[in-house]
């Protein structure tokens, strides 16, 4: 131990401070920083490399000190900016002409996400915190597997240092930005970048969180009055320097973009409900399967009578939907209803569907479900989606009685902006601080700010030193 930190020792002081330059500078003075021998690289700058170690020695071995000699040099201050001098005079950046820029680690990437979004907790001490990941990522075999409760509150944003480490059972998001495993040795930690990466900030459940906090930074009542000003707030949170008016105008067009379709969105405009039938069978089966004169018209015209009995369309404006309506009747027969929805754009709406008895749903002509079975009309007998395109849909609904009287339960999600309000509950049920829109304008702003702040965490610049 006396020889380690002997002065007359070569090597330790050394290769301390090359290590901490590495992490600086993302290379050491040696670049073979686990070899000082032979076969190693020999110093870029050998006299910086000695005049480091005298100044690590002769200071406590204070690595405090040297940190902040090498963070207040000239070296550290440089732009990171590349002329083509310097590309062809120094390409590698051996002997640092440019600041260098690199990717941040897996624990940074994320400390400076949340501290973005202003959650990130001050919290010094205590026992290690268990951030989301995965179900089973623990699992071992039955009741031999560790327990991982996920932590909740303040403790879920505490900074990387304090999670739980496993070895051999990284946490998956730091693995992703190239976290050592800690089943063997690493003397350094590589640098990749992968679009796994990239994905890992636009869903893991912690970055989600963080742009949801950020995005209430940018909107809430202390963020200036324009767009753009929330932007240029943003950006300046998020990269530390002033955005550029193109990157200010792309922003605000994606802003602009997804609050018009948030306010819009389950919109649709659904007209009331066509009836054509009974249309008699032998059996209920038979009823079942048959395709009657509705199910062969490619496009239905509401005012062409249909059937062998010549039966015309009639008009059921009363049948609203969210009630059951038991007013059907014919025993083995099939009931048609037919109605037309109108969408501002591609849209999927959730549709709760009973019946009784069996059922069939068509939309723009294509089957999207089929169910036969005998029973009284419920809600919530089937939570089906409805994938509806931009412009006119058209639903026919198809119901067989099997004897007595029949009906149908139809409500689709057709007005609010429920995917604004489904975004904002989804992530923020496991948010520290509680979000209440006052209204569904509220909601929907919430999620397109939302939208421009996952840009911005997932910014080059935003994980990126240099």
């Amino acid at each position: 131990a006396r020889w380690l930190v002997d002065k007359a020792n070569p090597l330790t002081a050394r290769v301390a401070v090359n290590r901490w330059w590495s992490e600086i500078f993302g290379s050491g003075l040696v670049r073979t920083g686990t070899d000082f021998g032979t076969k190693g690289d020999p110093p870029t700058h050998p006299e910086l490399l000695d005049w480091l170690a005298v100044e690590f020695m002769e200071n406590g071995w204070s690595m405090k000190h040297m940190l902040r000699v090498i963070v207040l040099s000239s070296t550290y201050g440089q732009s990171s900016a590349l002329t083509p001098e310097k590309l062809a005079a120094d390409g590698d950046n051996r002997f640092l002409s440019r600041a260098p820029r690199l990717r941040l680690s897996a624990e940074a990437i994320r400390d400076n996400a949340l501290s973005i979004a202003g959650i990130l907790s001050p919290a010094i001490g205590g026992p290690p915190v268990y951030p989301p990941q995965p179900d089973g990522i623990w699992w071992i075999r039955d009741d031999k597997s560790p327990v991982y409760k996920t932590s909740q509150g303040e403790d879920r944003y505490r900074r990387s240092l304090y999670t739980i480490w496993r070895r051999s059972y990284p946490h998956p998001t730091f693995s992703n930005f190239d976290a050592p495993n800690r089943i063997t040795c690493a003397a350094e930690r590589g640098r990749t970048n992968t679009p796994l990466q990239a994905l890992t900030l636009l869903n893991d459940p912690i970055y989600l969180e963080a742009a949801l906090g950020f995005a209430r930074r940018m909107s809430g009542e202390s963020a200036p009055a324009s767009i753009e000003e929330r932007i240029r707030k943003g950006f300046r949170l998020a990269t530390a320097r002033e955005p550029e008016a193109r990157e200010v105008a792309l922003l605000a067009d994606l802003f602009k973009s997804r609050l018009e379709r948030f306010l819009k969105d389950a919109q649709a405009d659904a007209g009331h409900w066509w009836y054509l039938g009974p249309f008699k069978a032998k059996t209920f089966d038979k009823a079942f399967v048959t395709r009657f004169a509705p199910e062969r018209e490619k496009d239905i015209d509401l005012k062409k009578k249909l059937g062998v009995d010549k039966l015309p369309w009639q008009s059921r404006p009363e049948w609203k939907d969210g009630k059951v309506h038991s007013i059907l009747k014919g025993e083995n027969s099939a009931h048609y209803l037919y109605r037309e929805i109108d969408s501002p754009f591609d849209l999927t709406v959730e549709l709760s569907l009973g019946s009784n008895d069996a059922v069939m749903l068509f939309l723009n002509n294509e089957e999207i479900f089929r169910k036969k079975v005998f029973r009284a009309a419920a809600p919530d007998q089937e939570k089906l989606e409805l994938p509806l395109v931009k412009g006119k849909n058209r639903l026919l609904l198809k119901i067989v009685n099997g004897g007595d009287a029949c009906g149908f339960y139809f409500k689709p999600a057709l007005s609010g902006p429920s995917k604004a309000y489904k975004l904002i509950e989804s992530v923020r049920g496991k948010l520290a601080a509680g979000i209440s829109p006052v209204n569904p304008n509220a909601a929907a702003e919430l999620a397109a700010w939302f939208h421009v702040a996952s840009v911005l965490l997932n910014l080059d610049e935003t994980i990126t030193k240099g």
